[in-house]
């Protein structure tokens, strides 16, 4: 488990890993607001998503009009949350980006992470805890975001000014809009291409 962890870290540098992280920045800047639930409730999905899609449970790489409404998701409910600026709406939209992230995530492959994939579809459930290390491993940037926004209440309360929070926004809305395009996909492949472990 701590080899998926570590491979989970060396993953955040590889191009594979940038469209998921990038949706994970977006999130964590917006949702600076509740930084600690929009942080643990993104990183908890995408755990659970990404052991759903290793274990075969979960439709594939969206593409078409899957990839469309997911977009549109996306935009709808990232302007609702900014207008409702609620912890309901936060965390809601916390889970949908994490959904929309794993979902169109092309994973780097190395060697620990190919072992869980290769055996996740046969006996899913003794992986889970592997599933969950790597993507904690992964996701490691917005929970280290997370612990210093709550250690230093002085820095968390600047970071939420709202600027900070339209920079976030506008960046979740900007990858719905590619979604949308049906153009998300094309720089998932492009960058999983780009990517060696």
């Amino acid at each position: 488990m701590i080899d998926l962890f570590a491979e989970g870290i060396e993953s955040m540098r590889l191009p594979c890993s940038w469209g998921l992280l990038i949706l994970g920045v977006g999130m964590s800047i917006f949702g600076r607001r509740r930084t600690l639930a929009v942080t643990g409730v993104f990183v908890a999905v995408a755990g659970l998503v990404a052991f759903a899609r290793f274990g075969g449970w979960w439709f594939a790489v969206p593409n078409g009009w899957t990839q469309v409404a997911l977009g549109v998701g996306l935009v709808g409910l990232t302007a609702a949350a900014y207008r409702l600026d609620h912890v309901i709406s936060d965390v809601a939209l916390s889970a949908y980006a994490s959904v929309v992230a794993v979902s169109a995530w092309i994973p780097c492959v190395g060697p620990h992470l190919g072992d869980l994939l290769n055996s996740a579809r046969l006996d899913p459930w003794p992986h889970l805890g592997g599933t969950i290390a790597f993507m904690v491993g992964l996701t490691i940037p917005f929970t280290i975001v997370a612990a210093v926004g709550s250690a230093f209440p002085g820095l968390a309360s600047a970071a939420r000014h709202p600027t900070v929070v339209r920079v976030g926004s506008t960046l979740l809305v900007l990858i719905g809009l590619l979604f949308v395009a049906t153009w998300f996909d094309d720089v998932s492949s492009e960058l999983a291409r780009r990517s060696t472990f």
